[in-house]
């Protein structure tokens, strides 16, 4: 197996400095939408056929190798980057003002389709996860479906046999399951994400968003190792969601991008063989 150690934590910050992880409702977003483009308005919105968020290690690392492979190169387009405010004060009471990017956006035309997707560079903390969701649907007109990759670490998937790794799963909303078929245009979605396991972050707030508004959506969650990222687990969605947005699925054992070289740089280097 290749596995990558994961520099990524998704441990839940309850100590008592941030009991107000439940009650601290934020009434402005720390999120910022910055278009590409200077002739961009506020209210500016991109038309796709789909919409790819990957959140997580693991789904990252997939949008990041396949924007990276540029084997789409003459079609894709940066759209705009997302930043969120971490402005706050030093140790010494001086305030300090800063913005981190948290997502870059693409749109890639594959198979006379356009679909965006979104490549997160660090996880959003769960109590921002809903206004990450509402800035998407801001400024995103998706006219088929939503696609989210998310993952599981081994230690947290809940159930009596725990499959090895690669294993997919998937969530759907009701019109995604009733809009497409298990075997549509042949290809056969995994299982569905046994009870008790449940999504969490942003791909729960982009998919609880997509089933209040009655739009398709899909969840694809993949189940990583739990002390590194094995490539395999990343590959495993190529086989559903390359098919779905026109790029053509080659089937290579190993996966069909270089899944190492997207992470970071002092990451790559302690690649286990």
């Amino acid at each position: 197996m290749n596995l990558i150690p994961s520099d990524w934590s998704r441990a839940e910050q309850y100590d008592d400095e941030e009991d107000a992880f439940l009650n601290d409702a934020e009434s402005i977003t720390p999120f910022h939408y910055v278009s590409s483009s200077s002739s961009s308005t506020p209210d500016e919105k991109i038309d796709c056929d789909f919409l790819v968020i990957g959140v997580h290690h693991a789904g990252s690392t997939f949008v990041k190798s396949l924007i990276q492979s540029k084997q789409n190169e003459q079609h894709q387009q940066l759209r705009a980057t997302i930043v969120e405010d971490t402005s706050g004060y030093d140790a010494n009471g001086e305030e300090r003002k800063n913005n981190a990017v948290i997502a870059h956006i693409y749109s890639i035309l594959a198979g006379g389709k356009t679909t965006v997707f979104v490549e997160m560079t660090q996880t959003i903390h769960d109590k921002h996860a809903n206004w990450f969701s509402m800035l998407l649907s801001e400024h995103m007109n998706v006219s088929e479906r939503v696609i989210v990759l998310d993952s599981l670490k081994v230690f947290q998937y809940r159930s009596d046999e725990i499959p090895a790794v690669p294993h997919v799963t998937c969530i759907q909303t009701q019109l995604d399951r009733s809009k497409h078929a298990k075997n549509e245009n042949g290809l056969v979605l995994p299982s569905y994400l046994p009870c008790p396991n449940l999504l969490s972050g942003a791909a729960a707030a982009v998919l609880s968003d997509c089933q209040m508004l009655n739009k398709s959506a899909i969840s694809f969650v993949t189940l990583e190792e739990n002390h590194a990222l094995d490539v395999s687990a990343v590959a495993a969605y190529e086989k559903y969601v390359l098919p779905i947005v026109g790029i053509p699925y080659l089937k290579k054992k190993k996966g069909q991008f270089d899944y190492v070289s997207s992470l970071p740089k002092n990451t790559t280097s302690s690649l286990y063989l």
